[in-house]
């Protein structure tokens, strides 16, 4: 199986703990797909030529994750500041996020011809190539879309054919209203909902996953990805939704423990 991840990675920072952490979500879906077990994963993107660039790169060559389609471009790299309580929520302040040369990068011909050579697909709605990527990935490809909080269900409908897996954070009034989503049997909606577990749809089907306990939950950054690359790589692999569900919750429990989402 290969597996390209799109577009965005950041480095983040922590200024109450002096602590900088590779990031995004891009980077995070492909660092937790490496750590699962696929041979080939990609990241298609953009960072700066600042030093910034620089850790990003080395982290994704060090994790083995092809970088070929990962293009230096002129000017800083996205960056974010976060904020934990002391129960590990974290939280931004005005003005944290810095999106560099993140939001300017837009896939050549040549990267969405790289990207159609990988099996699986997978980006955010927010992404700025999200648009472009309902018509440029090629039908027969695993499309994995992370909605996040943002509750546009007229794309997840128009798209549910499209699309194969539907993620987005939320709770069981979220789930009630996606429903009729799954039910159109067209794509597999799963709604994260922190400590109080992950619920996926398929179809007239509906999954329970519990959150598994940690001993002290340090920073919930990144559990989300890690748990939307862990479900996938599983899914696609052996197509068992409660085993997808469970490994995403085995690594994002995992994530919980540390500052940062690598």
């Amino acid at each position: 199986m290969k597996i390209v991840a799109m577009t965005v990675c950041t480095v983040d920072g922590y200024p109450d703990q002096g602590v900088e952490c590779v990031g995004g979500n891009s980077l995070n879906f492909a660092t937790q797909c490496r750590r699962s077990g696929v041979e080939h994963v990609s990241l298609v993107g953009g960072v700066g030529t600042d030093d910034y660039g620089t850790v990003v790169l080395d982290h994704l060559q060090g994790e083995g994750i092809d970088v070929s389609h990962v293009h230096r471009l002129e000017g800083a790299t996205a960056t974010n500041k976060l904020y934990v309580t002391e129960d590990g929520e974290r939280f931004q302040v005005p003005d944290s996020w810095r999106g560099g040369v993140y939001e300017a990068f837009r896939l050549s011909d040549g990267d969405w011809d790289f990207v159609n050579q990988h099996d699986v697909v997978a980006t955010t709605c927010v992404d700025p190539n999200f648009a472009q990527a309902l018509e440029r990935v090629d039908a027969g490809r695993g499309f994995v879309v992370d909605f996040m909080h943002i509750r546009d269900y007229d794309t997840m409908i128009t798209n549910a054919g499209r699309i194969d897996i539907i993620f987005m954070n939320g709770d069981r009034e979220i789930v009630a209203r996606v429903k009729p989503i799954a039910k159109r049997g067209q794509a597999l909606v799963v709604v994260t909902m922190d400590a109080a577990g992950s619920i996926a749809l398929s179809g007239e089907e509906t999954f329970f996953q519990p959150a598994l306990p940690v001993a002290r939950v340090v920073d919930t950054t990144g559990c989300g990805d890690a748990y939307q690359a862990a479900f996938t790589v599983s899914w696609f692999r052996a197509g068992d939704v409660q085993q997808a569900m469970a490994a995403g919750a085995e690594a994002a429990s995992r994530v919980l423990t540390h500052f940062g989402g690598t």
